[in-house]
């Protein structure tokens, strides 16, 4: 199950490129390309959070200092997400996304760092 998640998940960036550089295409501003899949990340996300704390598991309680950390990962996402998407639709695609997918070296490089 987790390596069928892991294709959707690919398969899922994938086409978000090929969207995103066929909207640029057709004359909509790179900015606004990625606002608009940043708003059906959100989407997505708060349909998952609503099945989640339905069954019992989605709403959690955390410290204020976690909370603010949380909040300054998720302002880093949306940022990479916007620039990613942005590079994507305003340069060429393929090597936008294959540098952009690079993200597991340095969530490795900065664990080995960071959190030992």
């Amino acid at each position: 199950m987790i390596l069928f998640y892991g294709i959707a998940s690919s398969a899922c960036f994938a086409t978000e490129a090929i969207l995103i550089r066929y909207i640029a295409a057709r004359g909509v501003y790179g900015g606004a390309g990625g606002y608009l899949t940043l708003f059906f990340d959100g989407v997505y996300g708060l349909i998952m959070l609503t099945y989640l704390t339905a069954t019992g598991v989605g709403i959690q309680t955390l410290p204020g200092a976690n909370i603010w950390t949380l909040f300054s990962a998720g302002v880093c996402t949306s940022l990479a997400l916007v620039l990613v998407n942005y590079s994507v639709a305003n340069g060429i695609a393929g090597i936008s996304f294959s540098v952009a997918n690079s993200f597991p070296v340095w969530h490795a490089i900065f664990n080995m760092v960071f959190l030992g």
